[in-house]
């Protein structure tokens, strides 16, 4: 079984009820209280319908296929042991994590996106 922190990325559906997957990147590392982290998704900068405060283009980042965005505003805590079921069940796959600079860049667009949980981005900003 993962354990995951901050930087990491997966594959999959945050839930098994969502049916589209993304690459979903994690931004803060799990809380010693509650086990949670916060983890934003990446979407297709030609379908993005708002919030282009983090651009990621091609080759970024081995899933980076086309230019994306972060899509703060779906932005979700998310708690650890779930996602470990998840993936223990194969509805969501580890990826390769993201650099030190590319994290950085994630998490700074996290701080300045206004469509970003305000709530998520202290806990991404305590978390750096």
């Amino acid at each position: 079984m993962s354990s995951f922190r901050k930087g990491d990325t997966y594959w999959g559906p945050l839930k098994r009820s969502t049916s589209i997957p993304h690459l979903w990147i994690i931004l803060s590392d799990p809380s010693s209280a509650d086990g949670k982290f916060v983890a934003a998704n990446v979407t297709d900068f030609e379908n993005n319908q708002g919030d282009t405060t983090c651009v990621l283009e091609i080759g970024e980042h081995p899933c980076i296929t086309k230019r994306s965005v972060i899509n703060y505003s779906d932005a979700q805590t998310v708690d650890e042991s779930s996602l470990q079921r998840l993936e223990r069940s194969g509805y969501v796959e580890k990826r390769q994590p993201l650099t030190g600079h590319l994290l950085a860049k994630v998490q700074e667009g996290a701080l300045k996106s206004d469509d970003m949980p305000r709530r998520l981005a202290e806990l991404v900003r305590v978390g750096r």
